[in-house]
């Protein structure tokens, strides 16, 4: 059994390659953030952009 912090960081991990991926929870994400930020694109870019440099990393 994994220890605690390193079950959360393969969660976050999981979780930072569905936004990239725009699948399951990360394209849920991105699928509210459009709806609640319409006229915002820039934030949502910045979003993905910073997903895309973790993932990346």
């Amino acid at each position: 059994m994994l220890p605690l912090r390193r079950q959360q960081s393969i969660l976050d991990n999981d979780f930072l390659i569905s936004i990239y991926r725009n699948n399951d929870q990360g394209a849920q994400l991105i699928s509210k953030m459009k709806l609640f930020i319409r006229n915002k694109q820039n934030i949502l870019q910045s979003v993905e952009a910073v997903a895309d440099e973790a993932c990346a990393a």
